[in-house]
């Protein structure tokens, strides 16, 4: 399960991703579309605890990334744009 509730992260002047509410139930694949700069990659990297936001809520299997992001992602895998190893 993931939900987004106001999730928004600035940089500077510039919102990447402003006052994003999402649900995805438990079970459910999708996809996340969308233009380049449109914050895809900016959401997935706060999910995955790479970047902070600047406020909202992030929560994975009810488990909030932002404060304990080790137990939101003890069952979450991610490739964001290219894997670097």
């Amino acid at each position: 399960m993931i939900e987004l509730e106001n999730l928004t992260k600035t940089f500077g002047p510039i919102h990447a991703v402003d006052n994003l509410t999402l649900s995805v139930p438990d079970g459910l694949t999708v996809g996340f579309l969308g233009p380049n700069g449109a914050g895809k990659t900016t959401t997935i990297k706060i999910l995955t605890n790479l970047i902070t936001a600047t406020s909202g809520k992030a929560l994975l299997n009810g488990v909030d990334v932002l404060t304990h992001p080790k137990q939101a992602l003890s069952h979450a895998g991610a490739v964001v744009e290219t894997p670097e190893f």
